[in-house]
């Protein structure tokens, strides 16, 4: 069965989130952990473009109902459906202030 690929787009907060977590896991753990974590996120961005309605929304978190949100453990990614792709909001880890950071300031986008 071939694999559907899916179109999906990283805001600069999501990339600046992605850079942040590569830089802090290739100082703290070393670069072939950093391998793996940057390969474990790539594929969680191909698998939600693919089948966007995947993830789950999150009100504790944000009030916007158009977010929704995957885990790769312990980070998470927010994204919106858009019409042909996937808008990737914010990649962070997970014990950061994601209402903060993404939420309460999406609500109304």
């Amino acid at each position: 069965m071939k694999r559907r690929k899916g179109i999906y787009w990283v805001t600069p907060n999501a990339r600046d989130g992605y850079l942040h977590i590569l830089g802090y896991v290739a100082e703290k753990f070393g670069p072939k952990v950093c391998e793996q974590v940057r390969s474990r996120i790539d594929a969680a961005l191909e698998r939600i473009a693919a089948s966007p309605r995947l993830g789950r929304r999150r009100p504790d978190i944000v009030s916007n109902p158009e977010v929704r949100f995957w885990s790769v453990r312990p980070s998470l990614i927010g994204y919106r459906i858009r019409e042909g792709h996937v808008e990737i909001l914010m990649i962070e880890r997970g014990e950061r202030d994601l209402a903060m950071l993404l939420g309460r300031r999406r609500s109304s986008s």
